[in-house]
């Protein structure tokens, strides 16, 4: 009988380590991993940084804990006229969120708005707007993209994070406005360009701004930039600017959200981010992710 008890014994301690590594670790008892797109990037243990940039696809990421991180989003640069009308400065926006173990959450780092020295402005990944044709020598901006965290898929009603872009640069010239912020920046030459989003309506004139993308300019008008809710497009008499989209904070506890800062990116973006382009018609810097282990 002494015999068999040692048999079982052996048997069991083996089921009771997996046990605490499945169901304790899933649970937050112990530190799980970070996977984007379903590659491991390490352990997510206490003050582990993992950072994503702008590739142009939607990407996934996963833990296999429940985790809680400071999430600091950084949205793109709006792109420059060559005659030398600035893209404006992407917003930031930062706060606290836990993720749950297996669920799939959805990054959207945004590109840089499209720079011109001619000819129309192409729509940037992540709900940057372009233009519909140059004028002369010298086109309008395109917008840049917004960057975020979204639950499940990419959607409005889903958003935890989201930080703003600026808007494209006008060959008037004028400065493409900045993203948001609780709202985006308008472009500088008022009444031609562009208004920022807000946290209920994408900014006016141009068209096509609304949930998440940036307004279409106007014939030579420029491009807005995405957000919660994308900036406007700029018009074609002048022409003008586009506006900056908002940023996003009501999915994450302790939130702010900043605007840009005339070209440069807020709340010093990492080097070779968020900033708009210069006024020799180059394209915007692109966005920024960065996950903190709290």
């Amino acid at each position: 009988m002494a015999a068999l008890l040692i048999m079982v014994s052996l048997e069991v301690q083996p089921l009771v380590n997996s046990f605490h590594k499945v169901f304790l670790g899933a649970a937050g008892g112990g530190s799980g991993e970070f996977l984007i797109d379903g590659s491991s990037q390490g352990a997510a243990e206490s003050g582990a940084t993992f950072n994503i940039t702008y590739t142009g696809s939607e990407r996934t990421i996963t833990v296999t804990a429940d985790t809680t991180f400071t999430v600091t989003a950084w949205g793109a640069g709006g792109g420059a006229s060559a005659r030398g009308g600035y893209g404006g400065g992407g917003g930031s926006s930062t706060g606290t969120v836990t993720l749950s173990a297996g669920t799939n959450y959805k990054v959207i780092v945004g590109q840089g708005g499209d720079g011109r020295s001619t000819g129309a402005a192409s729509t940037a990944f992540g709900g940057g707007g372009g233009s519909q044709s140059g004028h002369g020598q010298n086109g309008s901006g395109g917008g840049g993209g917004y960057t975020g965290l979204f639950t499940s898929s990419v959607s409005h009603s889903n958003a935890i994070i989201i930080a703003g872009a600026g808007g494209g640069g006008s060959q008037d010239p004028g400065t493409g406005g900045v993203g948001g912020g609780s709202s985006g920046g308008a472009g500088s030459n008022t009444g031609r360009a562009g208004t920022g989003g807000t946290q209920s309506a994408g900014g006016s004139n141009g068209s096509g701004s609304g949930q998440l993308q940036g307004g279409t300019g106007t014939s030579a008008g420029s491009g807005g930039g995405g957000g919660y809710y994308g900036g406007g497009g700029g018009i074609n008499s002048g022409p003008g600017a586009g506006g900056g989209g908002s940023g996003y904070i009501g999915g994450v506890s302790n939130g702010t959200t900043t605007a840009g800062s005339g070209q440069a990116g807020a709340s010093s973006p990492p080097s070779g981010y968020g900033r708009g382009g210069d006024g020799s018609g180059t394209d915007g810097q692109g966005g920024y992710i960065r996950f903190v282990v709290a």
